[in-house]
């Protein structure tokens, strides 16, 4: 019995450490990249790029950095299904896959300016040539993992892993951590990095296992979701059977709309 709880006990500290480190890696890591305030002025960031050292490093650090990402989307996986939630089958994968195109996109970012400088030419040429094709890779990087936290964030509400006020200030820093990268402008990073700190340091820390439930006595059957990001006043201010669409939305969405179904008749 006390093995196992040291295991626990063990397991949930390697999973907090594996969620706290990495928005601080990433943090470390934006704030090492020179800042190019117009991404669209190739000019601008060949000038960064120019600072050959604080250019790599950075984009090195922030790749490392979406690899942690990725472990932390398994940590926190792991806790929501050792509370009982089950698998996470929609927030790991997308935060995974986000992960690596971030990873590649920095990769590519971080090296082909500064080898094309080293060949003679313009780093502009790079920035010109690949534009398209790095931005899409970023794009599409920032949606998938903002996308894969944000269904990560709306699980540990739910299970009541997260409380209080921060339910609502997590779940609008993991928005903004996902919209922030599409700010064309370096400064959006400092957003991203922002953001990170505000989502992973409270799920890093101390956990509760209970779920939220639903004070009002009309919303008895609904999943606790609603209740959790939504003020109850407003939900039941909402005609009984678009309430019931609501939960039934929010719980395919969770996987978990069986029992819905079953307590609303």
């Amino acid at each position: 019995m006390a093995a196992g709880a040291t295991t626990n006990m063990t397991r949930n500290q390697y999973q907090a450490l594996s969620i706290a480190i990495f928005p601080m890696v990433l943090a470390i890591g934006i704030l090492t990249i020179p800042v190019v305030t117009d991404y669209a002025d190739h000019a601008l960031a060949e000038q960064a790029a120019g600072q050959t050292a604080r250019w790599f490093w950075g984009h090195l650090i922030c790749a490392v950095a979406f690899g942690l990402g990725a472990l932390a989307a398994c940590s926190i996986a792991g806790h929501l299904h050792q509370i009982g939630e089950g698998p996470d089958v929609v927030g790991l994968p997308l935060t995974a896959v986000g992960a690596a195109l971030q990873a590649a996109g920095l990769g590519a970012d971080g090296i082909g300016p500064l080898a094309v400088a080293a060949t003679g030419s313009s780093a502009q040429a790079y920035f010109d040539g690949s534009a398209t094709w790095v931005t899409g890779v970023f794009i599409a990087g920032s949606m998938t993992f903002g996308a894969g936290l944000i269904v990560q964030v709306i699980c540990l509400i739910r299970a009541g892993v997260i409380t209080g006020p921060a339910r609502r200030i997590v779940f609008i820093a993991a928005i903004t951590f996902a919209g922030a990268g599409a700010i064309p402008s370096g400064w959006g990073l400092y957003g991203v990095a922002a953001a990170a700190l505000v989502v992973y340091l409270p799920i890093s820390g101390p956990r509760r296992n209970a779920a939220p439930t639903c004070h009002h006595p009309a919303d008895r059957f609904a999943p606790p979701l609603p209740c959790a990001i939504i003020p109850p006043r407003f939900i039941r201010s909402v005609p009984h059977g678009a309430r019931l669409g609501i939960h039934s939305l929010a719980a395919i969405f969770q996987g978990k709309a069986k029992w819905q179904w079953e307590k609303a008749r």
